[in-house]
């Protein structure tokens, strides 16, 4: 796919809704004769396969590579162009762009407009969240335009299906060297979990929510057995979100992967 250019200019307001673009209505058409930031798409190819860039002023801020809706790569990238073009037209340097939550999607969005849906297929590529890749994909545009980047906090995980809030300890060198449930020997430096139920192998993302900070663990011993908590982190995980320096701390959890999945 050869790039496409395009500045601001008059036109319809794209009505394609797709499952990576959440409804939230048409956006204004651009004005015309209106000059701005000049946003291109564009094709690359990599070891991830191909992907449709989105480029503002020559920096890519974000990578699409799954089809949906019926619609290709190049025609997603098509329609995520042009509602950043209408509101760059519509609000100029007033805008605004955030991570956020639309019927269970994370998305980036300018005020009332979604520009985007971040599909979980495409986070696993990235190896994170579909919260934390919005975040990123806000920043990158924010950083396009000129404007002040979001803290890690700003990302998003209310309202996504399959993550839950948590109460989380953790467990460190007075139990080094110990046989854990599943028989493993326990070693705090490693990043892995305790929780009651789920089976041994399980992979899960736990983030902090008060900075954004995420480390993956794996499940491999039983427990908390105090009845206020629901996950134990080894030293080294609770260290990596921020949780040694708290001890217990509600957390953000989503299951990544089950043993037979990887």
């Amino acid at each position: 796919m050869r790039p496409v250019r395009r500045r601001l200019r008059s036109g319809p307001a794209i009505l394609a809704v797709i499952l990576a673009l959440v409804a939230s209505g048409p956006a204004p058409a651009a004005a015309a004769g209106v000059t701005g930031p000049e946003v291109t798409c564009a094709w690359s190819t990599g070891p991830g396969g191909p992907a449709a860039e989105l480029g503002v002023d020559g920096q890519v801020v974000m990578r699409l590579r799954q089809e949906a809706g019926g619609l290709d790569l190049a025609q997603r990238c098509s329609i995520v162009r042009d509602r950043l073009l209408d509101v760059l037209a519509r609000d100029g340097k007033r805008i605004d762009p955030r991570p956020g939550v639309v019927s269970g999607q994370a998305v980036v969005a300018a005020g009332a407009t979604v520009l985007v849906a971040v599909l979980p297929e495409t986070a696993r590529f990235n190896d994170t969240s579909p919260g934390l890749l919005a975040w990123r994909w806000a920043n990158n545009l924010r950083e396009a335009l000129g404007l002040e980047p979001l803290p890690l906090s700003a990302a998003p995980y209310q309202g996504l299906p399959g993550v839950q809030r948590v109460r989380a300890s953790w467990y460190g060198w007075e139990l080094a060297g110990r046989r854990t449930a599943s028989g493993e020997r326990f070693s705090p430096e490693e990043l892995t979990a305790a929780h009651r139920t789920l089976p041994f192998g399980t992979r899960v993302r736990v983030i902090a929510p008060w900075s954004g900070e995420q480390v993956v663990v794996r499940i491999n011993d039983r427990g908390p057995w105090a009845h206020d908590r629901d996950f134990d982190l080894s030293l080294g995980a609770a260290r990596a979100i921020g949780l040694d320096r708290r001890g217990v701390a509600d957390v953000l959890v989503e299951v990544v992967d089950g043993p037979a999945s990887r």
